[in-house]
């Protein structure tokens, strides 16, 4: 433990689903955060406000060698759990526009992501979808939440992100997490997906960074620097 954070522990309230474990360590020269991912082979570690704290970088080293390597963030550790909640919150708000749940799972399963079909309960009328606009709903939905994190400074680059959702919350190795699927699609593209859907959700209004993005003629890679 970093000598500026004394042995005081407690576990952070109700830990998310998404987080296998989440604990804050209070001291006087602030607080460390650390959530273990669900995978086990990766955590989120949120650093001490103070600059210069000694024995951080031993932290990092120690996390890496029982195996489950930082990534750091700003703020609480719930960088991924935020990301994939913003794409559960957009499949609860297709189930209950009527698409049906095995609908959307045969969808997301185009993608190599398993989602069980009685987790998503329909309400209403059945509604039909195409798979591609699922899955670009769902996307567009988790790369938005990360363009909120990294406009925010939760998230110190789109990569951090990626490799959290890769690495820890299960999302398919080969398809590269959200933020590179958002950079493959084209920010343009996400921009004009995300007004059309705007007014149905507020999860899809589309984050301030994405017009200064564009503007600016970049890519999210370009944040990775």
């Amino acid at each position: 433990l970093p000598e500026g954070l004394e042995l005081v522990l407690r576990q952070a309230a109700a830990p998310a689903p998404e987080a296998v474990a989440t604990l804050v360590l209070d001291g006087p020269a602030g607080s460390l955060g650390l959530t273990v991912a669900p995978s086990g082979r990766v955590c989120e570690l949120a650093l001490p406000a103070a600059e210069g704290i000694p024995g951080v970088a031993a932290a990092v080293a120690a996390l890496r060698r029982i195996g489950v390597p930082p990534v750091l963030v700003g703020g609480r550790p719930a960088l991924g759990a935020r990301v994939m909640q913003a794409g559960r919150a957009a499949l609860d708000r297709m189930a209950a526009s009527g698409v049906p749940g095995g609908v959307l799972t045969e969808a997301l399963a185009g993608l190599g992501v398993r989602w069980p079909q009685t987790d998503l309960r329909g309400a209403g009328s059945a509604r039909g979808m195409a798979g591609d606009e699922i899955r670009r709903r769902w996307l567009a939905a988790m790369a938005n939440e990360g363009l909120r994190l990294v406009e925010a400074g939760i998230a110190r680059r789109p990569s951090d992100i990626d490799h959290l959702l890769v690495a820890g919350h299960g999302f398919p190795r080969w398809q590269g997490g959200p933020m590179h699927q958002a950079d493959r699609l084209g920010l343009l593209v996400l921009r004009h997906d995300l007004r059309r859907w705007a007014d149905e959700d507020a999860l899809w209004q589309p984050a301030p960074i994405l017009d200064r993005l564009i503007g600016r003629g970049l890519r999210l890679s370009a944040l990775d620097g």
